[in-house]
Parts: C-alpha cells; sequence; structure tokens
C-alpha cells in the first residue's frame, strides 16, 4: 500500500520526510513528546526490531534515550533537546555516532484542523549521510510505515468503558492523554473562531475532570486504575 509520506534528500547533508495528518498540531505534537504514546508508532511493524526503554526529558537541555532490541543484539540512541517549542517545532540532535551529531527538526503547521509535519535529518556532512543511505540506516525507508501508524493511531479513538471494571491500563492511559489533547483543540478551535463567546458543551464537568485526574494519577504511579466507589463522590 501506498503512503502518503514523501521522503527525499533534498541536498548533500539532508534528508526531508513531510507528511499532513488528521488533527491538531497540539495533538501531533503530543504523540512526539509524551513517551506512552510515542512507543505506540514509532518503530515500523514490518521491521524486526522491538523498542524497550524510551526515556524523555522534553525541554531545551533535557535529554533522551531509546533503547532498541534486534533479536540478541541491543542498541540505544539518544541525544539533546535542543529547542521545543510547543505545539510547532521539536529540535534534537541524534548524538550515538562516532562519525558525528546529526540534528532532526520536526515541524507542525496546522491548518483546519489537519497538521503538516516536515522532519528534517541534518547530517554532519554528506560523505556520513552517503554511507548511511548505503547502509540503509536513513530515516528513508521507515519513515512512510512510521508516519503512517502515527496517523492510524491519532485517528484511533479507543473504546474503554469509564467504570475501568475490565480496562487496560495502557490503553487507558492512551486514550485519556489523546482525549485531553483532542478536547484542548477543539475548545482552541472554537476561541479562535469565537473569541471568549463559545460554549462550554464540550467541557467536562468539574466532578469528571477530578475523576479523571484520580485515575490518571493512579496510571502514572502503576497502581490499579480503577476508582472505588468510596472516591466516586
Amino acid at each position: 500500500m501506498l503512503s502518503d509520506t514523501e521522503v527525499e534528500r533534498r541536498s548533500d547533508r539532508e534528508i526531508v520526510a513531510t507528511r499532513t495528518i488528521d488533527g491538531a498540531a497540539r495533538l501531533v505534537f503530543e504523540a512526539w513528546t509524551n513517551p506512552a504514546l510515542f512507543q505506540r508508532w514509532w518503530v515500523p511493524k514490518s521491521f524486526p526490531i522491538e523498542l524497550r526503554a524510551c526515556e524523555m526529558d522534553v525541554r531545551a537541555g533535557g535529554r533522551y534515550q531509546l533503547d532498541y532490541a534486534f533479536g540478541d543484539q541491543v542498541s540505544s540512541f539518544f541525544g539533546t533537546y535542543v529547542e521545543v517549542s510547543p505545539p510547532s517545532r521539536l529540535v534534537w540532535t541524534n548524538d550515538e555516532s562516532d562519525e558525528g551529531v546529526t540534528v532532526t527538526t520536526v515541524t507542525f503547521e496546522e491548518e483546519e484542523g489537519r497538521t503538516r509535519l516536515t522532519m528534517v535529518d541534518r547530517y554532519p556532512s554528506k560523505e556520513v549521510l552517503d554511507a548511511a543511505i548505503a547502509e540503509g540506516s536513513t530515516s528513508i525507508s521507515a519513515t512512510p510505515e512510521t508516519f503512517d501508524q502515527l496517523a492510524a493511531m491519532l485517528s484511533t479513538r479507543f473504546d474503554v468503558d469509564f467504570d475501568l471494571q475490565s480496562a487496560d491500563p495502557e490503553a487507558y492511559e492512551v486514550h485519556l492523554v489523546l482525549e485531553r489533547a483532542r478536547k484542548t483543540a477543539r475548545l482552541d478551535a472554537l476561541r479562535r473562531v469565537h473569541g471568549h463567546a463559545y460554549t462550554d458543551d464540550l467541557q467536562l464537568t468539574d466532578e469528571d475532570e477530578a475523576l479523571l485526574d484520580r485515575i490518571w494519577e493512579r496510571i502514572r504511579n502503576g497502581e490499579d486504575p480503577r476508582v472505588p466507589k468510596s472516591d466516586e463522590g
């Protein structure tokens, strides 16, 4: 199946990937900066690679590390966030190579509820990029499937029963993150159109928000996400 993602070498040192995603920039940005979401789409499912751990300190000067397993082999990719400008721009370094630092820049441009995603990998030299292409270690082969998975995840509405009697905590965590981001994006759109004269129909009640906050905190602490009946009122 053909992907809607375009990936090409645009200069001696740069590979550029572009894709338009259904969803507000705030939502797409969240998928790049929340580890629970990032791990769900970053590695192409057709690749025999597993992303075993993902650590992200998403702030300028913060570090990240991605630990991959390929059969019995384990490798890590790591670097530093240079710029974090929600929800429009991310810049980080890729520090694992002995051949110099590659810098990745991702921009998020929203228009009418869709986000134009552009990812640029800038290599330290033409020779390093030439060698990476020859080895098949660039984003050229992986990115179309990766961005397809991102688009699919963002279009998914998790069917979660709010009494949480049989909830999958991991799925529910993703559900909460996506729903909160979607809600914020909808309200932001209303504010842009109507200024402050927008309805509150899309907002949860204070009681609902409090309940979700308690559920969210339990998930973050690794606890049973089911809220006892005594906590609901």
